[in-house]
């Protein structure tokens, strides 16, 4: 899925044509820093207190109300 987005990331940049390279870094590092969600989630999944179950429910509860 990640190497699909990068597949997008020219053209949505030509879209900007005087600030291509902006566009580009702005892109490439939000989808970077976005991967650190899954990073985060695994480190919480390995307490035993919270196990995989409440990490992503955790983070269901954080995204879902954006998405309404």
């Amino acid at each position: 899925m990640g190497g699909g987005s990068y597949m997008c990331l020219q053209p949505i940049t030509g879209l900007f044509q005087e600030a291509a390279s902006t566009a580009m870094t702005t892109l490439s590092g939000a989808a970077q820093i976005s991967g650190m969600v899954f990073l985060l989630l695994s480190w919480v999944a390995g307490m035993p207190s919270v196990g995989r179950r409440g990490a992503y429910l955790a983070h269901a509860a954080a995204v879902g109300p954006a998405g309404i």
